[in-house]
């Protein structure tokens, strides 16, 4: 039984890390896609909801997943703390929607979250090999 359940907490983790790599890339090409079909662009401009529950169910997954992979394996906590800077810029790029800073602000973000990702995957990848 309690292999099961490891069994499934390390699926899980694996699920949601590559769930936040997926996002954080697709939030890095998505800006450069719409630039070049504006009328998506302004489709897609009129649904701010569906970004807010986007990067919001991305927080949630990715930082669930970086707070396990800290704990299980004691790495380092810098690669969680970059990922809550990213998603905090994220969120401060989605409260100014409207203005110019929302896209770099977005790639920023989007950046240090694949960057924190990447981290993490390593640091866990050389725990597993330690």
């Amino acid at each position: 039984m309690e292999l099961q359940t490891n069994t499934k907490k390390g699926n899980f983790a694996k699920a949601s890390t590559y769930l936040s790599i997926g996002c954080a890339v697709h939030c890095m090409i998505s800006p450069l896609f719409l630039m070049f079909l504006p009328f998506l662009n302004t489709t897609v401009h009129q649904y701010f909801w569906l970004e807010v529950v986007v990067v919001g169910l991305a927080a949630i997954l990715g930082l669930s997943a970086s707070w396990h992979n800290f704990r299980a394996h004691q790495t380092s906590i810098h690669s969680f703390y970059l990922l809550i800077g990213g998603f905090a810029c994220m969120f401060i790029g989605l409260i100014f929607h409207e203005s110019v800073v929302h896209i770099p602000l977005m790639l920023i973000g989007a950046g240090m979250s694949l960057y924190a990702q990447w981290m993490q995957y390593h640091q866990k990848k050389a725990f597993v090999h330690s």
